[in-house]
């Protein structure tokens, strides 16, 4: 099967509505404060896992993998060994590249910051943090909550856990300052304001609250950055199986294109909540989603590049099985945990998962009809 028998543009227009949907998740952040539904995030996912494991084993690697290896002359028995050895080298090929983006994440959080921390005149300073949006200026939602710090975990937010507020901190922290400070309690319930204190002291505080605040958004915004980053390197080994997917069956290519964006949509929540507490700015967090969200189109690239130079038989063997294992182990690495977190009962993942399975089956089964 030569590349010109696929249809470049509609497996290139799948890749990218794909990617796309890493920037429509990120465009949440504009609703920030509206609860998301964690059990339809969580049967999303499931019922992704389910399609993109289900194709995998039995469409692309037992059948369109063994098929081109005996297209090009191999005996089934090697057709079969090969396309094994290439399906657990996708896997492997996967993995590493996952512990990869780790170590260079971890290496980058483990870094002292040396930056000297500023006082709360040079607060807008700090890496290029913007003031809010004109349509939210409550400045609450830039890192802090009024008077309750926001401390997220870089393990968290490559996961797809967005940031919880801790317990407030020392009362004193946010009396006497004017309405609009970080350390304001005018959004606090009653209850949980307390009773005034020396002002000195809490002069003092609201320094020391404004210096924490100044570092908390050094380290938000370098978590977002990196998370992009991460998110952007694993995207690209999705960008090539969609593609190479898409360009063989074009029905089987919109089946996995439709997983894999559902599986992007709270990648893109993940990138671009640390960067909006982090500035203040919703589309700086917005620009670092798209910039992660290209490197979906890259992967499909690569794929039209390696096929158009060679398009053998032996080519497309060796790409779907490796395809296979990337998509198998995403599956089982990334997208099947990240569901379970938003799904701790355990109630929707498992069946959804073996829903999108027998929706697959289904559709491979009225496509032979």
């Amino acid at each position: 099967m030569a590349i010109a028998d696929g249809n470049v543009g509609v497996a290139f227009a799948m890749v990218i509505g794909a990617g796309a949907s890493t920037i429509l998740g990120a465009c949440f952040v504009f609703y920030g404060k509206r609860e998301p539904n964690r059990a339809l995030l969580a049967g999303s996912l499931g019922a992704s896992a389910g399609v993109m494991i289900y194709v995998s084993f039995v469409e692309i690697f037992a059948m369109k993998s063994f098929d081109y290896f005996e297209s090009y002359g191999l005996t089934p028995e090697a057709s079969q060994r090969y396309a094994t050895l290439c399906f657990f080298g996708g896997m492997l090929f996967i993995h590493v590249l996952d512990k990869l983006v780790h170590l260079i994440a971890n290496a980058e959080q483990d870094r002292p910051d040396t930056s000297p921390v500023e006082g709360p005149s040079k607060k807008a300073a700090n890496l290029g943090a913007a003031p809010l949006d004109e349509e939210d200026p409550d400045p609450a939602l830039v890192g802090t909550t009024s008077g309750v710090t926001t401390t997220v975990d870089a393990h968290d937010i490559t996961r797809g856990v967005t940031p919880e507020p801790l317990e407030p901190k020392d009362p004193s922290l946010s009396q006497n300052v004017p309405c609009g400070n970080p350390a304001c309690f005018c959004d606090l319930p009653p209850e949980l304001v307390p009773e005034p204190s020396s002002s000195g002291l809490v002069r003092a505080k609201v320094a020391a609250w404004d210096e924490l605040d100044d570092a908390e958004r050094r380290r938000l915004n370098k978590m977002g950055v990196l998370t992009a980053l991460a998110i952007g390197l694993h995207n690209f080994p999705e960008g090539l199986a969609t593609f190479v997917a898409a360009l063989a069956d074009t029905q089987t290519g919109f089946v996995i294109a439709v997983a894999i964006a559902l599986h992007n949509l709270p990648e893109g929540l993940c990138i671009a909540m640390p960067v909006y507490y982090a500035t203040g700015s919703r589309w700086k967090g917005l620009m670092w989603a798209a910039i992660s969200a290209v490197s979906e189109p890259l992967g499909g690239l690569l794929g039209y590049v390696v096929l158009a130079n060679a398009f053998s038989d032996l080519a497309y063997a060796i790409l779907f099985a490796l395809v296979a294992g990337i998509m198998v182990f995403i599956s089982l690495q990334e997208v099947i945990p990240n569901a379970l977190q938003h799904d701790p009962e355990k109630k929707y993942v498992t069946y959804c998962c073996f829903g999108g399975m027998v929706v697959m089956a289904a559709s491979l089964l009225c496509f032979q009809i």
